[in-house]
């Protein structure tokens, strides 16, 4: 990737802080901002960095005052100024104004030459998308400040793109984060262990044995279907059968009445009073006095108080039983917790003696004890009310149960029967006998129409079977046409809530075939990701090993720059801790003098914006203080040396501004 050249070619401050029409011409290289203390070199330098990052909106940790507070001017409600910049080689120039608040922020960002808008920075991104780096690696590696020390951790934004450096060679590429973005990628595929969610192939495996299961109750349910679809049709060609022969047993049967009804008529008389004897014996009969007024409508109005009264008591056993059943275990709880209440306060009473009555503990202990009885007294009080409204429920059922019994009682005293079996029979019964009644009429209406002188053929054959015998056998087929009926509907009941058809076996064969397919193409992908992570870290590995040595040996060359001699090998640690080899023996950075303490943590600091922030502008403040003369010159010499990047040290000190200026450094006094 190619280095970005960043250059700030000058300021132009309306209002910011103390600085007011103030006018800045700066080169590449080194710049030196000189000035006494309160002139404006700390402004400038917070004029440069708002004027890239913006103000932050609160203040820090430790500050009296917010940036924002410094930058606006007594009395005025904002600040505002320019900044030129050349971008590789493109002449950009940045205006902002600062309200007393982010939302009174203002930018305007133009090519300096050509005077077209720069649509993509806007008031937070300008350091960032010019830069390329964040605020935090800009304060951190850019701004280096007396006693600046650098402090790494795992989670600086320093030290992650350190971190990538040393395992990819690029600081925006972390190979430990491709790393972990193709673990959570083959986590999505295959659960590992200790991992609560399921993979993708884990979710695919067990939709497949959910879809075997359900095809083995939908087969079931078919069969069972089947079944009862072969058992209704049964039932219903029976039933055909019996409708046909109940027609041919009926007409038999008026046949056998009329063949006797002609037979008697040589004996008109005697066959007349015969039908009178039998229509009054008939209408004599017990059962067709008692059924008179029966009818179909009352023998099923009977069969459904039958099943309310028995559905209402087996509806009230079962609330009671169940409501028994918590209110036992809630006064069982309250007898436990009372139990428990009466103990603490007995405790209570006795470390009161000991301890003395106006001790924390026998307190506490009677105030718990005095809580746990009254939660005891509640849930006892609680079981009752749950027998009561039991009670009251099982009431009301038991008096919807006895209602029915009452109106079933009604009807089995009016026609004088004991259930709702011997109601049906009896009204069979009395159909039975109210047809004969009519076929007797019938045949006596016909006799009396007949002439005296009329004589049968006596020598005409007669029916196979006499009526009676007809008869009974229609009382036969009639019962089993109502018990065939019934079993139907049942049937046809079962048939309709068996199984839903909403698809067939085969479509899930489909879609059982498709997850196997689609496992196939997840365990290509998750071997692919694991042969991918295998490879990233095998890489990373061997990058880790390759820039330690390149991190160690910039500290040193600049460490021996700016103190004028060779410093031996210096080694930066993991936690960017440092320590130096001297006559062969190593020993910690923290044993130096303070002077050399900040050369060699000055060297750190721009060892590592060499490798994060190349070819970017860096801002040093008062960074020379605890240096002695020599050092600070030797310091001086390499920062007015260095080409890659622009460099701004503001001191209050002359003797370093003209020491630079004597190296070809640019000088600035305010």
């Amino acid at each position: 990737m190619a280095e970005k050249r960043i250059v700030i070619t000058g300021a132009e401050i309306t209002a910011f802080g103390r600085l007011k029409n103030f006018k800045i011409n700066l080169s590449d290289g080194l710049n030196v901002i000189c000035g006494l203390n309160e002139a404006g070199k700390s402004t400038l330098l917070l004029f440069i960095k708002a004027m890239l990052y913006g103000m932050p909106g609160r203040r820090r940790s430790g500050e009296l005052l917010k940036d924002r507070e410094r930058a606006v001017p007594w009395g005025e409600k904002s600040a505002s100024g320019v900044i030129f910049l050349r971008v590789d080689g493109r002449n950009t120039e940045i205006r902002r104004k600062f309200g007393k608040t982010a939302a009174g922020d203002r930018i305007d960002a133009a090519d300096a030459e050509s005077g077209d808008p720069i649509p993509e920075l806007c008031v937070s991104n300008v350091g960032e998308v010019l830069l390329g780096v964040p605020e935090e690696v800009f304060e951190k590696t850019l701004m280096i400040a007396q006693s600046g020390a650098f402090m790494g951790g795992r989670e600086d934004e320093i030290s992650k793109r350190l971190m990538n450096l040393k395992s990819t060679g690029d600081e925006k590429v972390s190979a430990e984060a491709a790393a972990e973005k193709l673990t959570a990628f083959a986590n999505t595929l295959k659960t590992s262990k200790g991992k609560r969610i399921p993979g993708r192939i884990d979710v695919l495996e067990e939709r497949i044995a959910s879809l075997r299961q359900e095809k083995y109750n939908l087969m079931t349910q078919l069969q069972q279907s089947e079944n009862t679809r072969q058992r209704c049709e049964a039932a219903r060609a029976e039933l055909k059968e019996k409708e046909s022969r109940l027609a041919a047993c009926e007409a038999e049967y008026k046949a056998a009445i009329a063949y006797e009804r002609a037979a008697a008529a040589r004996e008109r008389a005697v066959r007349a009073e015969e039908c009178e004897r039998r229509l009054s014996e008939l209408e004599r009969d017990e059962a067709y006095i008692r059924g008179s007024e029966l009818s179909e409508e009352i023998c099923r109005e009977a069969a459904r108080l039958q099943e309310e009264a028995e559905t209402a008591a087996k509806a009230a056993g079962a609330m009671h039983d169940d409501c028994e059943e918590e209110a036992g275990r809630r006064q069982m709880k309250g007898v436990l917790c009372s139990t428990l209440g009466g103990a603490f306060v007995a405790a209570a009473a006795v470390m009161t003696v000991f301890m003395g009555i106006f001790a924390v503990v026998p307190w506490t202990a009677a105030v718990i004890g005095a809580a746990l009885i009254v939660f005891g007294i509640k849930f006892i009080q609680t079981s009752k009310n749950i027998r009561d409204t039991a009670l009251s429920k099982c009431i009301e059922s038991e008096r919807r149960a006895e209602t029915a019994k009452r109106r079933l009682s009604e009807i089995f005293d009016r026609f004088g029967v004991s259930s709702v079996f011997e109601l049906n029979d009896l009204y069979i019964k009395c159909r039975g006998i109210y047809e004969r009644i009519s076929a007797l009429k019938a045949s006596k209406a016909e006799f009396d129409d007949v002439g005296q002188d009329y004589e049968p053929d006596v020598t005409e054959s007669g029916p196979t079977r006499s009526a009676e015998d007809a008869e009974e056998e229609l009382k036969r087929l009639r019962r089993r046409q109502v018990e065939l009926a019934g079993e139907i509907k049942g049937l046809e009941s079962k048939m309709a809530y068996s199984v839903n058809m909403t698809r067939i076996p085969s479509d899930i064969d489909t879609e059982i075939k498709a997850a196997k397919e689609e496992i196939s193409e997840c365990e290509k992908k998750l071997a692919a990701a694991e042969l991918a992570i295998s490879v990233i870290r095998d890489t990373g590995d061997k990058w880790r090993s390759a820039f330690a040595p390149r991190l160690n040996q910039r500290v040193s060359e600049i460490m021996s720059c700016v103190s004028g001699h060779d410093c031996g090998r210096i080694r930066v640690s993991e936690d960017y801790m440092m320590s130096l080899t001297s006559d062969g023996e190593a020993y910690a950075a923290e044993y130096l003098s303070r002077g050399a303490y900040e050369q060699l943590y000055f060297s750190l600091r721009y060892a590592v914006a060499d490798l994060i922030c190349s070819g970017l502008p860096m801002l040093l403040d008062d960074i020379l203080t605890v240096y002695d003369d020599e050092r600070a010159e030797a310091a001086l010499t390499f920062l007015s040396c260095e080409e890659k990047r622009q460099i701004f040290l503001f001191t209050c000190r002359k003797n370093e501004a003209k020491t630079a200026e004597r190296l070809g450094a640019n000088i600035i006094y305010i």
